[in-house]
């Protein structure tokens, strides 16, 4: 059986090889963006507090329990392995992931722009109700 130390280190390499932290702040950003939205009257401090709650090492923490439950030892290598050759590097390289966040961001635009609509409708619906 592998020592858990060495399991522990080569997730973080995989980690660190798909910029898995560069990819997390964009998402919190999102997220906290979208919470203070959602939630106009909650104070600066307390989002603050959440982001502090929720850091990086954090998400880095849940992201290694995860893949040491999925992944045995000889995955763990072979991923490495992709990871770090060309074909690996252009998988999780900058261009790559840009285009995949633009298809997903306009995707969700997409959606909003649908519910938007539906809404419009309701709303005017409630309105010819009234009159």
């Amino acid at each position: 059986m592998i020592d858990q130390e060495k399991k522990i280190q080569k997730i973080k390499t995989i980690l660190k090889l798909q910029n898995s932290k560069e990819q997390y702040r964009p998402l919190l950003s999102f997220g906290i963006n979208l919470l203070r939205k959602t939630y106009p009257d909650i104070s600066d401090d307390f989002f603050s507090n959440l982001i502090s709650e929720f850091n990086e090492d954090r998400y880095e923490s849940l992201i290694v329990q995860l893949y040491d439950e999925i992944f045995i030892d000889d995955e763990l290598d072979i991923i490495t392995r992709f990871l770090s050759s060309s074909v690996g590097r252009k998988f999780v390289g900058k261009t790559f992931l840009d285009k995949q966040k633009k298809i997903g961001s306009e995707w969700g635009m997409g959606m909003e722009r649908k519910c938007l609509a539906a809404q419009l409708i309701i709303d005017q619906r409630k309105k010819d109700e009234i009159i």
